[in-house]
């Protein structure tokens, strides 16, 4: 898949789509996959991205966990 761009919507936004190269090239002959709205599928993962790093989330923790860890081991060097 990669980014094609598309009209600039009635709010002057420009959209964009994820396409896949395969059925570009070959016109549809060798995948019929639909085309994914670039602009809500970013923010889709821009605010799943935001609940995974807030403080205090399960990421978060694991983090901060690990990064502990990782100070109490000696240096080898």
């Amino acid at each position: 898949m990669r980014p094609k761009m598309g009209r600039v919507n009635k709010d002057g936004v420009q959209t964009f789509y994820y396409i896949c190269e395969l059925k570009e090239k070959s016109k549809r002959e060798k995948c019929n996959i639909k085309n994914i709205k670039g602009n809500d599928l970013d923010q889709l993962v821009i605010d799943e991205l935001k609940k995974l790093s807030y403080e205090g989330s399960t990421l978060s923790r694991k983090i901060e966990k690990d990064r502990v860890s990782i100070n109490l081991v000696p240096k080898v060097v």
